[in-house]
């Protein structure tokens, strides 16, 4: 599949201004759903004066290598440029959260934190590169931990419980006993006085 892009969105797309801000580092800006543009200026090894912009798509699959394996317990991951834009998402979900966060908690939220993101809880963890330039969020639903911990927990929970009604039943059997005798040793002791 072939885009043709306008001259418009390939100067939005370079963004000269911004990749010569950045003075050589890398400049990441989302295209598509599919499409990652990595644009850098070129400088003469000679001189050190820049001699032109070189921009290249990369596929969002080079990025979903950074998390493999990462995604496995029902978390998302969002990666974005330093400037705030999405690269790319796991999931739209994540993505409306990652939005979320940047919209109405300015980018603030405190890691390790729950956010409410479309009517669902996350446990929300940032990070970033060394340098800044990528950053990193990571998404934990809360009805997937409590859903993992119950299924976890509930068979030692009921056996606990039921060794519990055991034991209990034995106490009370053995203290209800002994008691027992301790009233029948003094009922007789009382009929033996009185008599």
């Amino acid at each position: 599949k072939k885009d043709i892009l306008t001259k418009e969105e390939k100067e939005q797309l370079l963004d000269r201004d911004m990749a010569y801000k950045l003075k050589g580092k890398t400049l990441w800006k989302p295209y598509s759903d599919d499409l990652v543009f990595a644009t850098k200026v070129i400088f003469d090894r000679g001189n050190m004066q820049p001699v032109g912009v070189m921009s290249v798509g990369v596929d969002v699959d080079y990025f979903s290598g950074m998390y493999q394996g990462l995604v496995d317990n029902g978390n998302g991951i969002v990666i974005l440029n330093k400037y705030g834009d999405i690269l790319v998402a796991t999931d739209e979900n994540y993505e409306n959260a990652a939005r979320d966060i940047q919209t109405k908690y300015k980018g603030k939220a405190i890691s390790g934190s729950q956010i409410v993101s479309r009517d669902r809880t996350y446990i929300y963890t940032p990070g970033e590169t060394k340098d800044g330039r990528i950053q990193i969020m990571n998404f934990l639903p809360v009805d997937s931990v409590t859903k993992a911990a119950r299924a976890k927990i509930l068979p030692s929970f009921l056996a606990a419980a039921l060794i519990a009604i055991l034991l209990s039943v034995g106490v009370t059997t053995m203290i209800s006993g002994q008691i027992s005798a301790n009233i029948k040793l003094l009922l007789n002791s009382i009929e033996r006085i009185s008599k």
